[in-house]
């Protein structure tokens, strides 16, 4: 099993009765490689010189190696305390919310997993290693937990060990107490969070954490559960009922926000081409909205794609003429540009040295001239407008592994000095829906150049 980097975020304000013991619990951690991320949000109290102290200590455990010179400018221009240790990183703001620490944490991580813990509570020994080993053939790992009172009772919460989809996982978010909307039982990529732009709302200060979820999971075709309880969730006193029911109450906005764009559009009287639409945060007061999609036309067809981007665009215009209509929070919303062209999302692919296909994808395979490594899953979108109303998207039965790409793959086999990058490499159609996402592109971009480059200089 290959070992990737895991960030920890832990966002903080005025917890200095608890951070040390949070902080303790994650540093004993038995997994080889992560980085603790602590965030703290403008606190009045000893929560950021608590903090700083594991930094100072870590310097002394490795030489006292002065602080100025383990900091790199553009951190400490960020907030940023310095340490010498790779384990954990302290940044600071001035106070402004959950949404925002964990934002700003997710600019800094350098993980390829990303996890997310309380201030309040802890976690077992195991916690990443037993949800980086879930997460190996999924999007995204899900944990049960302990609820830890005061006195120190607790009560296991346990999910059942099973495998979802995406999709299933969403309509379960507030139905099932195991897996929830909680950021701190679940194990993300953050090579999802970052190619699907997903971030914290920082105007919703109760719930954000269950939309960032339902965010992500719409990015997912494959979830896995594990039946064991990782993390323990303090209520601090009251009691179990009381505070979990005070909680999901609180949810409301955000659930009905998340769930209801589809029956919102329905609602205005429309029929979205793309059975789960969706808006995501740009910043306050600008979205960009996914709606619609275009099916059984050919890539090489102009005519056609001339006039499905007519029709596409029309039904993006009245779409949100039909929204603002309705009113209330829709009272405003309007379309301020459409995108320049369809994207095609299966469209030519080259004759390479090397052609990638599913098994590729199952197997996790490995290659001497790899450029990058897919962690995507297989991501197939419905092809007819019929199956879209039956489930958006799925994995068509394939369990991706992490695989690598070869440079072979980028280089035409019959067309000498011809190297391509992106969706139109040399693959199949299950690993193409898998290696054609922005984070393999660009990477792929990058190798091709640098080889086209040595080969113009001979």
């Amino acid at each position: 099993m290959t070992v990737q980097k895991i960030s920890v975020i832990v966002p903080a304000y005025n917890a200095e009765k608890t951070i040390e013991k949070t902080i303790r619990s994650l540093l004993a951690q038995d997994w080889p490689d992560f980085e603790v991320i602590v965030v703290d949000d403008g606190s009045t109290d000893r929560t950021a010189e608590i903090c700083a102290g594991f930094c100072e200590t870590a310097e002394e455990d490795q030489g006292n190696i002065p602080r100025s010179a383990a900091s790199e400018t553009t951190e400490a221009d960020q907030g940023i305390v310095p340490c010498s240790t790779k384990q954990i990183r302290v940044l600071s703001q001035a106070n402004a919310g959950p949404a925002a620490a964990r934002n700003l944490a997710l600019q800094n991580a350098r993980g390829d997993l990303i996890c997310f813990v309380d201030a309040d509570d802890t976690v077992q020994e195991d916690f990443l290693r037993a949800l980086a080993e879930a997460v190996t053939d999924a999007q995204i790992a899900v944990c049960g937990y302990n609820i830890v009172r005061e006195d120190g009772s607790s009560d296991p919460v346990l999910p059942a060990r099973e495998r979802l989809t995406g999709t299933e996982t969403m309509k379960r978010v507030f139905t099932d107490e195991a897996i929830n909307g909680f950021l701190w039982n679940k194990i993300f990529r953050a090579e999802i969070i970052r190619d699907y732009s997903i971030r914290f709302d920082e105007k919703i200060h109760v719930g954000e954490d269950m939309l960032f979820v339902e965010q992500y999971l719409r990015c997912c075709a494959t979830v896995q559960t594990t039946d064991r309880a990782l993390y323990n969730y303090s209520v601090a006193g009251q009691s179990v009922s009381h505070a979990l029911t005070a909680r999901n109450l609180t949810l409301l906005r955000a659930f009905a926000r998340a769930f209801s764009l589809s029956a919102e559009m329905v609602r205005a009287g429309l029929d979205p081409s793309y059975s789960m639409p969706t808006l995501f945060m740009v910043r306050e007061g600008v979205y960009v909205w996914m709606m619609n999609h275009v099916y059984g036309l050919k890539v090489d067809d102009a005519a056609g794609i001339a006039r499905e981007t007519v029709r596409a665009r029309r039904e993006v215009l009245e779409g949100a003429r039909a929204l603002a209509r309705l009113g209330g929070a829709w009272e405003g919303f309007c379309v301020v540009a459409t995108a320049e062209q369809i994207g095609h999302r299966a469209a030519r692919r080259v004759h390479g040295r090397y052609t990638l296909t599913a098994a590729d994808v199952q197997s996790g395979a490995v290659f001497p001239d790899a450029v990058t490594t897919s962690n995507f899953t297989v991501d197939v979108h419905a092809t007819t407008a019929a199956g879209n109303r039956k489930a958006a998207y799925g994995t068509m039965g394939v369990k991706a592994r992490p695989f690598q790409i070869p440079l072979r793959a980028c280089m035409a086999r019959d067309v000498d000095n011809l190297y391509l990058a992106g969706r139109c490499i040399s693959g199949d159609f299950i690993s193409m829906a898998s290696y054609r996402v922005t984070g393999s592109a660009v990477a792929m971009g990058e190798a091709v150049g640098r080889a086209a480059a040595a080969r113009a200089k001979g």
